[in-house]
């Protein structure tokens, strides 16, 4: 039973406090279905079972590929100088303490990325002319005992341009909470100021993890209206601020056709990264494809594709939300007024 708990122990359910655009309450991780109960992964844990709101974990483990459960342990490791198997103990025994931190702090954000949306970007509320909804979380009535914490997150909308995330950093300063490891995801359109970096700078333990999710043309039409070379430039003025860069790449059915070569690109430039399949809107899920587009797709792409596209069993379950997909796609460009062939070429084509 010992071996057992171990293959199944995390840390999030017990040492996490995590927060998302839907819910400013701890979620506990952002991959579980919503609604899921912290108190039962948590028990399944002690039961040494695997919990079905998992699978995302369960599923990269069995394929042979790191999970973010297993990150997320050697992080706590690392972060606690303690064995990960002293840490599941105190786990076991009621240790409860939020070590590790993820704040959506505000939808605030420049991007009119394809598969956001209103909920999570004021820039998409601007573009479909809807009132600017400015949804922040207080970060003072959160609750959090930052003397313990050894692990912040900040994520968005674009967190580097909210000012709370900004002011939470001077704080941490001044108290000299400066030895955690804080990891910000951006978008990489932003230029620092000079004060800006110099505060970034007094966190050691810095990342800055950059949201990538396709090169030149598609990176464009995937993250409009950033330009290519705008990221790059930004992306070279970030290794500057700290060398510890690393990548999110959130896999759609509009970017699969392209992951062998997005990842690659990583590769060759030296970036880790941990790329995640879309779940919400289901439509956009890499699986939501033709079987045409899906032969293109393992054709094109035979490194990485089919483990993103998921049980090769049922690879045309979801080949009916394709056509929603469509129609979204079609709203999305004549608000944009641009054209997905335009950047994405023949395979545009099978979105029209």
């Amino acid at each position: 039973m010992l071996n057992r708990m171990m293959d199944v122990f995390c840390v999030i359910p017990f040492h996490c406090y995590e927060t998302d655009a839907q819910s400013l309450r701890n979620i506990g991780c952002c991959r579980w279905p919503r609604g899921t109960s912290i108190n039962d992964v948590q028990y399944s844990i002690k039961s040494g079972t695997r919990h079905p709101s998992c699978e995302t974990c369960w599923k990269a483990e069995d394929s042979g590929i790191k999970s973010e459960r297993q990150i997320h342990n050697s992080t706590m490791d690392w972060l606690l100088d303690k064995d990960i198997e002293q840490i599941k103990q105190d786990a076991l025994k009621g240790n409860r303490e939020k070590y590790m931190i993820k704040l959506y702090t505000s939808n605030l954000c420049n991007g009119l990325c394809v598969t956001c949306g209103p909920e999570a970007s004021t820039a998409w509320q601007k573009k479909e002319n809807q009132n600017i909804t400015y949804m922040t979380q207080s970060i003072e009535d959160a609750g959090i005992n930052w003397s313990k914490v050894m692990y912040l997150s900040l994520v968005g909308g674009e967190p580097l341009l909210e000012k709370q995330n900004w002011q939470l950093l001077h704080n941490l300063a001044q108290q000299n909470y400066t030895d955690i490891f804080v990891t910000v995801v951006t978008n990489a359109s932003n230029n620092l100021d000079q004060s800006q970096i110099e505060l970034l700078q007094m966190f050691p333990k810095l990342n800055l993890c950059v949201s990538i999710d396709g090169t030149e043309k598609i990176y464009e039409y995937m993250r409009y209206p950033i330009k290519w070379e705008e990221f790059t430039d930004n992306l070279k003025n970030l290794q500057k601020v700290t060398d510890n860069i690393s990548a999110s790449v959130m896999i759609s059915n509009i970017n699969i056709r392209f992951i062998d070569q997005t990842l690659q690109w990583l590769d060759n430039n030296n970036i880790p990264y941990l790329a995640k399949s879309i779940v919400e809107p289901e439509y956009y899920a890499p699986s939501a494809m033709s079987q045409e587009m899906i032969a293109e797709v393992l054709n094109k792409n035979p490194k990485h594709a089919l483990y993103y596209l998921g049980d090769a069993d049922s690879l045309w379950a979801d080949s009916y939300l394709l056509e929603f997909a469509k129609q979204d796609i079609a709203r999305q460009d004549q608000l944009k007024d641009i054209d997905i062939e335009n950047y994405l070429g023949d395979w545009g084509s099978f979105f029209k």
